[in-house]
């Protein structure tokens, strides 16, 4: 990496919970890693629609509010994959759902960049090349069950709790990462809306089907929410 103005290997910094995806503003004093300005970028369009979508049905008001404006914004530039978005929107007596306008592979890719880069912010070295990332995607239906059977038993915000956790790296108390000692298994909260389930694991015959396996069974997720 260098420092050279607009090339595309030049050092940008890297907010592993992107800014976008939190209520707060930032600085790149407070980034987690330098990354080359090619690989950032391309990780920059998922957090975008990420991040916009997530905080619009998430918890925090003051951050919905200035998503849905990002959204119209996005819409009034004719963005395809915000139309997308905004023609899967549904009401029910949950409350309103949107469909991540996103493929599985764009998901996958973008849980592979987060499990690389948390690996490398607790291991301090780039993940090496035995080791490969399974993803698991945790969606938003999924997380208000989780939430709401965390309520039952304790009488209380599972992610509420979470943020009193010093151990635990949140930011704003809206988007969480969690992970294990030797940073092998991890969980990264996107404002309490999704979450990427994450581990590092042996590149071996069987678990290069494991990843395939889960890959397919996120394709099929998503084949069946846009249908």
């Amino acid at each position: 990496m260098n420092r050279i103005v607009n090339d595309p290997h030049s050092r940008t910094v890297e907010h592993m919970i992107p800014q976008v995806s939190v209520s707060i503003h930032r600085t790149n004093g407070e980034g987690d890693f330098h990354a080359c300005k090619k690989c950032n970028s391309e990780k920059s369009r998922v957090d975008e629609i990420l991040g916009v979508i997530c905080r619009m049905v998430g918890d925090n008001t003051d951050g919905s509010f200035d998503a849905i404006n990002n959204f119209h914004k996005a819409l009034s530039r004719k963005d395809s994959r915000f139309k997308q978005a905004f023609q899967s929107v549904s009401h029910s007596q949950r409350g309103t759902s949107i469909t991540l306008p996103l493929t599985a592979k764009e998901l996958y890719r973008y849980g592979t960049w987060l499990g690389k880069g948390v690996y490398f912010i607790q291991r301090g070295e780039l993940l090496p090349e035995n080791l490969i990332v399974w993803v698991e995607l945790i969606g938003h239906e999924e997380v208000i069950f989780i939430k709401e059977q965390y309520r039952r038993q304790h009488g209380s915000d599972a992610f509420d709790d979470l943020s009193q956790n010093n151990r635990i790296k949140n930011v704003n108390k809206e988007s969480f990462l969690i992970t294990s000692d030797d940073a092998r298994v991890m969980f990264v909260c996107l404002n309490r809306v999704v979450m990427f389930h994450i581990k590092i694991i042996d590149d071996t015959y069987i678990n290069q089907k494991k990843c395939k396996k889960v890959l397919r069974s996120l394709e099929k997720r998503i084949g069946k929410l846009k249908k």
